[in-house]
């Protein structure tokens, strides 16, 4: 242990130990247990009562839960000086998280008593918070880790795990078996020695027994950036809503503001915003996958795209004026009873409406009070319905243009990043407009505007009919 430290000395350490009462500090040291660890030795798994929160006084413990396999796969580390609260899960849920803790090397660590720690959070909104606040980032850490899984395949993940222990060490040389590297990247023994051999065969490295010689950085590091910052980004946009949820909807909790006044109506506004971001980014996360999967479930039924464009229109006609920035699209209006004006698509409405929100709302978020939105509809001598939006916002570089509706890519600019996003967005604009048999275009001058304009194949009045009696005969009336 660190000198003659006692539990008191170690416990005022802790974050929130200066918002406590003295009877508060008095019942923690009171139910507090310092335990010692050998490396290897498990301290708490999901099958055991919560343990408590644990600080780890010397040494470092490792977070990991178990694959329906058997096989070991690493959430997170926890050292010197650091909380974990994964082992005191019930304090929050009646069910523990089904995780396992272990020493990873000789260990002391302060356990404080599951039953103290519940009873000073539910009375404590500084320990309340502090507990929500670890277990976000935490869980971000988790959701990183879920997210290279999901996102990177194997060799990639391997590549960029040999590169970080490269970067840590700053030697070629890496001391280190194929079971370690299967536990901390969540890969099977067989998949690491099956790619370690490729990159052997590549002359990227070199294997001998538990050492590996990184031959080739360079090439090591052709990873996609774009991947990588998107997880840098989503760790971020994870953290903070998530992190507000909690934060804000205990102050609203607490006794002292249980009556629903200005302050905590504040609170729940801004939980309730900042869910709303958590929600989404779940959703784009999820729909990604179905896209890039073929798992999507698309129906293609006829469509009078003004009468569409309309009434999202009038949806979104609060915001703008909230914001105070300009709609244009009164002219659309005259297009109603003009037979051979009117433009006929056959096209997803889930997926229509979703591409409509997600350019409009983009509009809104880059174009500044007093600015103006334009709302477009026409046609082509290919027979195209092409509905356009046009804004006076911020606009995107050159540059970047080519790459706007690439996955995970986001435009980097100190203005782009404070409206937040979670890069996903146009990709799945333009992935569900491909979907439909449509494409996308966006032109954009930096500083003056752009200009998104979706184009989708026109239907005659004939097909229409026809197309609309086949979809009556199937579906009834859904969705016409």
């Amino acid at each position: 242990m660190r000198g003659n430290m006692n539990k008191e000395e170690i416990l005022s350490e802790i974050a929130f130990w200066e918002f406590l009462n003295e009877n508060e500090k008095n019942d923690i040291i009171q139910h507090s247990d310092i335990k010692e660890y050998k490396k290897g030795s498990l301290i708490y798994n999901n099958l055991n009562e919560c343990l408590g929160m644990t600080k780890v006084i010397i040494g470092k413990i490792r977070v990991y839960i178990m694959s329906n396999e058997g096989r070991e796969i690493n959430l997170f580390e926890v050292k010197d000086r650091e909380c974990c609260v994964m082992s005191a899960s019930c304090i929050i849920n009646k069910n523990n998280f089904k995780t396992n803790i272990i020493a990873e090397q000789d260990s002391t660590i302060i356990v404080i008593s599951n039953r103290i720690l519940k009873s000073i959070v539910e009375n404590n909104i500084h320990v309340r918070c502090y507990i929500y606040e670890i277990m976000n980032n935490r869980m971000s850490e988790i959701l990183i880790l879920m997210q290279n899984m999901l996102f990177n395949d194997l060799s990639k993940r391997l590549s960029e795990y040999l590169i970080k222990i490269y970067k840590k060490n700053n030697n070629i040389e890496v001391t280190i078996t194929q079971e370690e590297i299967s536990k901390n990247i969540g890969a099977s023994r067989e998949g690491v020695s099956r790619i370690l051999k490729k990159l052997e065969k590549e002359n990227l490295i070199s294997i001998l027994r538990k050492k590996l010689i990184l031959k080739d950085i360079n090439s090591l590091k052709a990873e996609d950036t774009a991947q990588m910052e998107f997880i840098s980004t989503a760790s971020h946009e994870m953290r903070t809503p998530v992190a507000a949820i909690e934060g804000y909807l205990g102050l609203a909790l607490n006794p002292s503001t249980a009556t629903i006044d200005d302050r905590a109506k504040k609170y729940l506004e801004e939980a309730h915003q900042a869910s709303q971001h958590l929600g989404q980014l779940f959703k784009d996360l999820l729909d990604v996958t179905k896209a890039d999967g073929g798992n999507e479930k698309i129906r293609l039924q006829p469509i009078e795209l003004n009468g569409f464009l309309l009434k999202m229109i009038d949806f979104y006609l609060p915001m703008f004026e909230k914001k105070k920035i300009a709609l244009n699209y009164d002219y659309l209006k005259s297009y109603r009873n003009k037979i051979n004006q009117i433009f006929y698509v056959m096209a997803d409405t889930n997926f229509l409406q979703e591409i409509f929100t997600n350019l409009v709302e983009n509009a809104l978020k880059y174009t500044a009070e007093g600015g103006i939105v334009t709302i477009t509809l026409s046609g082509n001598e290919n027979e195209m319905a092409i509905f356009s939006i046009i804004d006076t916002g911020i606009g995107i570089p050159a540059d970047d243009l080519g790459r706007i509706f690439q996955k995970f890519y986001r435009v980097d600019s100190s203005q782009t990043r404070e409206v937040g996003g979670t890069g996903l967005g146009l990709y799945l604009v333009k992935k569900r407009t491909e979907a439909m048999n449509g494409t996308i275009k966006v032109e954009s001058v930096l500083g003056k505007g752009s200009k998104f304009s979706v184009f989708l194949p026109r239907l005659s009045i004939t097909e229409y009919n026809r197309q609309k009696l086949i979809w009556e005969n199937t579906y009834g009336a859904e969705k016409m």
